[in-house]
């Protein structure tokens, strides 16, 4: 008989694609062709068989290894059972029934010894009953037998320790477990059991105990026994690799230069030699003996290696935002000192601590992203664009957080509106500290707030101009417009210091030589010293420094919506009391200001008042007090308060309804009102959440409306322990509420990084270089704690082809 593969050459009518063997598109016709042409008549009857087998969906591995075994040509022995695996590859790649006659590579082999396809708790195991039994296979055998696994293309359950490392089975043994699947379900574990003690199950469990071992290197595999000259070279590469890379680490963890205009007596060519002196004689012998192109010391390697160890960073905070169930992407964008647009991003997702038992959550920032056009549509291709290659899965993209520039925050063409359209539950989040920025710059609508800002900021700069002036008064932070906290203390520091200010100021424009000075210094003094400029002063004193806790609470990681929602609320209640309260409480800071005036030998009276007055209002009053109270406090006041209620009920609603959730809400609404609300959240996150979740959410209404615990005092995340068990549905919904992002800080903290990496010195800095580096630099913890991080950017390092074997290749 003719050998099959000439015989499909010279008549070719089968076409098995793999695209279309992969699809699960199995083409009957041409397995008839090759049934017709063939001219074994055994051959002839099976694979007809197996036609009608693949029609129903029945990839038998039985009728595989029969076919396979029953022709009597060897090349066909060869090609069908290898035609017949790829007809089997539309079934979970995992499912170890696919691999009962058929070479595994040791990669796969690692996969299904530590991760095989389990069937989840809602499979049908009775369509898989072909002997009229009534007893089917019960899912809590996988916890007594570990070795256990169930293949749906096999039908039954099978050792995967044995099918993976194949026992020679001697005459008489039974073959299931091992061979074929053991489907006695009514002796299921006294079958298992004289498996589990059997020679042959023992011999596997060893055999696969060496493989794992020699995998995780903690015992040489049979290659490297046999020529343990190449291994011992292999160690000692990895070893000169180690102190390379430990090098790169500790210049990135400290924001040091690597290297200047050159590498000679660069700070990581001196951290080598320190290492060298320092006894590392591995690392000696290859700096002086090593071949001159295998040093791994050049600028171009030092790339390559720190782009290599952000790599592996990056993909561990990936692999944890996979683990969660939803995650938010942050965003925003700065020039760095070249004056190249970088775009940072980042993601926030729920974690579980294992080490702490209770979950958290994390902001991580992921990386630079630079950008070449600052419109709406090139900024969310870059944002997708890179989420997509960190591997997320962007349909459980739930939330954006940006600043309030039109760019990003549009509603109609910016950059979450374009991003909401390809993905609908991603919601946009103004950053909740930009909010609070904005209603304070909404103060520069009252004339006196707006100038008496603006001289403060003045005398602040004229004091930090000279260290000779910084000597006559205490150190005061500049007033920084996008450094919220600083802000609010340094206005808080200079009130509580004013009296030395002012009579520092006096001092100069009598005192001191240089006539500029002496001008700049009177100015100064006299704006300082005007009646409105000292009320208005202790008026914002007290209050920023009411907004300062806030400022500074808002950008921690683990807030919330209804944790933001709750403090701006109170605050509200706060200042709306204030206000209605505004004589008693301007009284106090009107006394304040009094005693201030008299030690300035200042004269507290309302600005003089002009028949037709165009700049200013003339309020009546009776009285000093009266007038300031009408003109300053009462204005000051109702623009925080209106601005506080404007900007920050913008959140979304359905969005916002996830925080309904926590029982201390669920006590102010109806159950009717709740039922609503359920329903908003399964439009908006349906596609995440349980079809049974408005049931789930009803009953978690119930039970917590007839408990007695005490409410208020309930976290927010611990509500997802105490409802994962009972209400499943309910723990994922509260998992996306706090998910949600509140504000963008931790992606701005970045900024600060990149104005320590890349300098004016190392401003011809590639991108791919500045993003390794300050992602080592933010991520310093996370690479302190990880013991395993250069072994693993070593392996991933010495996966492309190296000069130097790092890796043991068989």
């Amino acid at each position: 008989m003719s050998d099959i593969r000439n015989f499909l050459q010279k008549k070719r009518k089968i076409e098995l694609s793999p695209s279309s063997i992969n699809e699960g598109n199995h083409d009957i016709g041409n397995l008839s062709n090759l049934s017709t042409n063939s001219s074994n008549s055994s051959q002839q009857k099976e694979v007809p068989q197996l036609q009608s087998s693949i029609n129903e969906g029945n990839h038998d591995i039985g009728n595989l290894s029969n076919l396979s075994t029953n022709s009597s040509n060897s090349s066909q022995q060869k090609e069908v059972p290898q035609l017949l695996h790829q007809l089997t590859v539309g079934a979970n790649k995992l499912d170890i029934g696919l691999y009962l006659n058929s070479y595994v590579d040791d990669e796969l082999r690692l996969k299904l010894l530590k991760d095989p396809w389990v069937p989840s708790k809602t499979y049908d195991f009775k369509k898989d009953l072909t002997n009229g039994s009534t007893r089917v296979f019960r899912i809590e055998w996988f916890a007594l037998y570990p070795w256990l696994s169930y293949s749906a293309v096999s039908k039954g359950p099978l050792c995967r320790v044995c099918v993976l490392f194949r026992p020679r089975v001697h005459r008489g043994v039974q073959g299931a477990f091992i061979v074929s699947p053991c489907i006695k379900y009514q002796k299921f574990n006294e079958v298992s059991k004289a498996h589990e003690i059997s020679i042959w199950h023992k011999d596997a469990i060893n055999a696969s105990q060496h493989f794992l071992n020699s995998k995780e290197r903690k015992q040489l595999s049979v290659h490297e026994q046999i020529d343990s000259a190449f291994n011992r070279e292999i160690e000692e590469n990895r070893v000169k690799l180690r102190s390379i890379i430990s090098s790169i680490l500790f210049c990135a963890k400290h924001d040091l230069p690597l290297r200047g205009k050159n590498d000679e007596g660069s700070v990581f060519t001196d951290l080598l030699q320190f290492r060298v002196e320092s006894g590392d004689e591995v690392l000696n012998k290859h700096l002086k003996s090593g071949a001159k192109n295998a040093l791994y010391i050049s600028h171009e390697v030092q790339n390559e290696l720190i782009k290599t160890c952000a790599n592996v960073l990056r993909q561990n905070i990936i692999e944890e935002v996979k683990l969660s169930s939803v995650f938010s992407v942050l965003a925003d964008e700065t020039a760095d000192i070249s004056g190249t647009e970088q775009l940072s991003i980042g993601v926030r997702y729920l974690f579980y601590d294992v080490k702490f038992q209770k979950h958290k959550i994390c902001e991580e920032f992921l990386g630079y992203s630079p950008l070449t056009k600052l419109d709406s549509k090139s900024i969310a291709k870059t944002i997708i664009e890179f989420l997509e290659s960190c591997n997320l899965d962007l349909n459980r993209l739930v939330g954006q957080g940006y600043d309030g520039c039109a760019t990003m925050a549009g509603h109609i063409s910016g950059v979450q509106k374009l991003i909401n359209e390809a993905y609908p539950m991603a919601l946009f989040f103004h950053c909740a500290s930009h909010v609070l920025n904005l209603v304070f710059n909404d103060l520069n609508n009252v004339s006196e707030v707006r100038n008496t800002t603006g001289i403060i900021k003045e005398i602040i700069n004229f004091f930090r101009e000279s260290t000779l002036r910084r000597q006559i008064i205490p150190n005061i932070p500049l007033l920084c417009e996008t450094r919220w906290s600083a802000k609010y203390k340094s206005i808080r520091i200079f009130a509580d210091n004013f009296i030395v200010i002012v009579k520092a100021l006096e001092e100069l424009s009598k005192s001191t030589a240089n006539s500029k000075t002496k001008i700049k210094s009177y100015q100064l003094f006299t704006a300082a010293t005007t009646p409105v400029f000292i009320v208005t002063l202790q008026v914002i004193a007290v209050y920023s420094a009411k907004f300062e806790p806030v400022c500074n609470l808002l950008q921690k990681v683990n807030i919330n919506l209804k944790t933001v929602n709750n403090h701006i609320t109170k605050l509200v209640d706060t200042l709306q009391l204030y206000r209605n309260c505004a004589s008693t409480e301007f009284t106090v800071l009107f006394a304040k200001s009094k005693e201030i005036a008299e030690e300035l030998d200042v004269e507290i009276r309302p600005p003089r008042v002009a028949a037709r007055q165009s700049q200013r209002s003339n309020h009546p009053s009776t009285s000093h007090e009266e007038f300031f109270r009408i003109s300053i406090f009462v204005p000051y006041l109702d623009s925080v308060i209106s601005s506080l209620k404007d900007r920050f009920s913008k959140i979304h609603n359905q969005s916002f309804s996830l925080m309904d959730l926590h029982p201390y809400a669920m006590k102010n609404v109806s159950k009717e009102q709740f039922i609503c609300t359920s329903n908003d959240i399964v439009k908006l996150y349906g596609n995440i959440l349980s079809s049974n979740f408005v049931t789930e959410a009803t009953t978690w209404y119930e039970m917590w409306n007839n408990g007695e615990k005490p409410l208020d005092s309930i976290e927010y995340l611990d509500l997802i322990e105490m409802s994962k068990d009972f209400y499943p549905a309910v723990a994922d919904a509260i998992k996306i509420g706090a998910t949600l992002p509140t504000t963008t800080c931790s992606i701005e903290r970045s900024f600060s990084t990149l104005r320590r990496v890349k300098t004016w010195n190392r401003a011809t800095m590639g991108d791919n270089r500045l993003s390794g580096l300050c992602m080592m630099s933010v991520h310093r913890k996370r690479l302190g704690e990880d013991t395993k991080f250069i072994e693993n950017s070593i392996e991933e390092f010495g996966k492309k082809p190296r000069r130097l074997q790092l890796l043991f290749k068989k």
